[in-house]
C-alpha cells in the first residue's frame, strides 16, 4: 500500500480514486501548517503532493527540509499556477520531482504520481537497516559477491573516492547507490550523471553550471550537478568517456574542492563524495594517453571490481527469486516459480548482458507464463562470435521487416528520451518541452521503455 500525502486546502480537487487502485494507494489529506516536516514524519508517505499557496512564501525551503530530514528518494510534486517559470525553476532546484501547473486533469496527475512512485526508490533501499540477510537476498550468496558486500560495508562510512569497475549490466550504479545509502551522507542528495550520454559542452555545463549570459541560450543562472550534490554523493558513470578538457577540470575540482560556474568569477566550496564507474580498462587508457594518470590515481582511492554473472552462477537462484518478485508486482500477476528444466537453461547460459539481461529474461518469461516459467518462456538472445548481439537474420523464414523497423525506431526514441531527461535533470515537464511532446505522452513512453533516469 503506497501512501500519498496531499497538502491542500481543497481536498475535493484531488479525488484520484477513479485513476488509482484503492487497494494499492491511499490518499491522506492535510491542510498546510507551519511545520510541514512534522506532517511528513507523522504520515510516512511514499510521495508528497504540495499545492502552492500565496501564503507559503517558504515553500521551497519546506521542500529542502523534507529532503534533508527524510530519505532523498521521497518525491515531492508541486501543484502551482501555470505560467510561473520562476516558481518551476525554484521548485526543481529545491528538489521537487515535478511541477504540475493549474488547472490540471486528474487522470494526468494520477499518471505523474504513478510514474514517480515507480522510479522513486528500489525495494532493497527502503531503510538504512540493511542486514547481511537482506543484502544477500538481493545480491546472492557466492564467495565473490560476499567479498564485494564486505568491501561496500567497509568503504561506505568513509569519504574516500570509489572507482567501481565491471562489465555492462553488472550493477555498477546499484552498488554506487548502495554505498551512498550506507554512508553518513545518505540523507543528502545522490546525483548520477552518465559521462557518455552527453556531448562535451553540455556535460561541462551540467557538472559546473553557468551564469546568466555565459553562452547563447543561458538566460538564467543554473547551478551545476556538483553544487547540487553538496554534502551528498556525485556518481559519474562511464568516467572513461570524459574528454581531455573535462578530465582536467575534474582533476582541478578534486584537488581544490572548489567549483566555478561557466561565465562566473567566483569559486564556491563544495563538500561532495565522488563515486565513479567504468566498463573499460582505464590503466590501458592511461598507457594510450587517453586518460590522465594523475586523475586515475585521484579517482582510484578504493577500487571495487564487480564479477560477471557467469563467474557467480550460484547466485542465479536467489537473483531469479528477487526478479520474479519484481515482475509479479509490475505485472500484477502471480507466478508459482521456475521449473527445474527452465532453471537448467538459465544455469547453462553465459549471460553476456549480466544481471540486466537476467532481469529482462525473467520479466519477459513472467509475462508469457501462466503459472510457472517453462523453458519455452525464456527468450534468451545469443551472442555471435564477433561479440555483437544478433538482432535479426534476413534469411530466416520468420523475418519481419515491419517489426525490425519498429524495434529500431523504439531504440532511437528511447535514447533521445533518456538524453532529454538527463539534460532536464530528471524534470519531466522540461524534458517534454525539449522533445516537443505533451507530458502525458512522455510519461507513457517512460512506462513503456521502463526508463529510470
Amino acid at each position: 500500500m503506497k501512501t500519498i500525502l496531499c497538502i491542500t486546502h481543497h481536498p475535493e480537487k484531488y479525488d484520484l480514486h477513479p485513476f488509482l487502485d484503492e487497494q494499492d494507494h491511499k490518499m491522506v489529506f492535510l491542510k498546510p501548517l507551519e511545520d510541514l516536516n512534522e506532517q511528513v514524519k507523522k504520515t510516512q508517505p511514499h510521495l508528497v503532493l504540495l499545492e502552492a499557496e500565496d501564503s507559503q512564501p517558504d515553500m521551497h525551503k519546506a521542500i529542502k527540509d523534507i529532503r534533508k530530514s527524510h530519505f532523498s528518494y521521497l518525491p515531492v510534486i508541486i501543484i502551482g499556477p501555470s505560467g510561473n517559470t520562476k516558481s518551476v525553476v525554484e521548485s526543481i532546484k529545491a528538489g521537487a520531482a515535478d511541477f504540475v501547473p493549474k488547472p490540471f486533469r486528474r487522470n494526468e496527475l494520477a499518471s505523474i504520481i504513478l510514474s514517480n512512485l515507480k522510479i522513486s526508490r528500489s525495494t532493497f533501499m527502503d531503510s538504512f537497516g540493511m542486514t547481511d540477510e537482506s543484502l544477500q537476498k538481493f545480491f546472492g550468496v557466492s564467495h565473490k559477491i560476499k567479498a564485494t558486500i564486505e568491501q561496500i560495508k567497509m568503504i561506505a562510512p568513509t569519504d574516500m573516492t570509489v572507482m567501481i569497475q565491471g562489465a555492462s549490466g553488472t550493477g555498477k550504479e546499484i552498488i554506487a547507490h548502495l554505498i551512498h545509502r550506507m554512508s553518513r551522507r545518505a540523507r543528502e542528495n545522490y546525483i548520477s550523471i552518465d559521462c557518455g550520454a552527453l556531448p562535451e559542452p553540455l556535460l561541462e555545463s551540467e557538472l559546473y553550471g553557468y551564469e546568466r549570459g555565459a553562452f547563447t541560450g543561458a538566460y538564467a543562472i543554473k547551478p551545476g550537478m556538483i553544487e547540487i550534490a553538496d554534502r551528498g554523493t556525485l556518481f559519474l558513470d562511464e568516467i572513461g568517456n570524459l574528454s581531455s578538457m573535462n578530465q582536467m577540470k575534474l582533476l582541478r575540482f578534486l584537488e581544490e574542492r572548489m567549483v566555478m560556474r561557466l561565465g562566473g568569477k567566483k569559486k564556491r566550496s563544495v563538500n561532495v563524495r565522488i563515486i565513479v564507474a567504468t566498463n573499460s580498462d582505464l590503466k590501458e587508457a592511461v598507457k594510450k594517453k587517453e586518460f590522465r594518470l594523475d586523475l586515475f590515481y585521484r579517482l582510484s582511492e578504493f577500487i571495487i571490481h564487480l564479477p560477471l554473472l557467469t563467474e557467480r552462477k550460484e547466485d542465479l537462484p536467489s537473483l531469479c527469486v528477487y526478479f520474479l518478485g519484481e515482475a509479479e508486482r509490475k505485472l500484477k500477476k502471480r507466478i508459482a516459480g521456475i521449473s527445474p528444466e527452465a532453471m537448467d537453461v538459465l544455469m547453462q547460459h553465459e549471460w553476456p548482458g549480466n544481471i540486466r539481461e537476467l532481469k529482462n529474461v525473467i520479466t519477459s518469461a513472467s509475462l508469457l507464463a501462466r503459472d510457472i516459467i517453462l523453458p519455452e518462456h525464456l527468450k534468451i538472445k545469443h551472442v555471435e562470435d564477433t561479440g555483437e548481439q544478433e538482432t535479426f537474420n534476413l534469411y530466416k523464414e520468420d523475418f519481419d521487416l515491419k517489426n525490425a523497423v519498429k524495434q529500431a525506431v523504439s531504440e532511437v526514441e528511447k535514447k533521445y528520451i533518456v538524453q532529454a531527461l538527463i539534460a532536464a535533470r530528471g524534470n519531466k515537464t522540461l524534458a517534454a518541452r525539449k522533445l516537443k511532446i505533451d507530458r502525458t505522452a512522455l510519461y507513457q513512453k517512460i512506462r513503456e521503455y521502463q526508463i529510470t533516469v
